[in-house]
């Protein structure tokens, strides 16, 4: 059964965290983990992602990287 997710990634303005936006993905599940490209902040310093959530849960995957991976399997959907 194809079940309906939504993640969140709210990205960094600035090294002081102001919020330049969020991006809402909404879709149906296929059983495939979501890899997303994570650029460098506006500053310099550290990546653009700083919180995802995925139907209102904050992941616990790794994003202060280059690019990452969501897990889904953890929201058992």
């Amino acid at each position: 059964m194809k079940r309906t997710i939504l993640a969140s990634v709210v990205l960094a303005l600035s090294a002081y965290g102001a919020i330049a936006g969020t991006i809402v993905l909404d879709g149906n599940y296929h059983g495939k983990n979501l890899y997303v490209q994570n650029p460098f902040a506006s500053s310099g310093v550290g990546y653009c992602t700083i919180e995802v959530e995925v139907n209102g849960q904050v992941t616990t995957d790794e994003i202060n990287s280059s690019a990452y991976e969501i897990d889904f399997s953890f929201f058992q959907l």
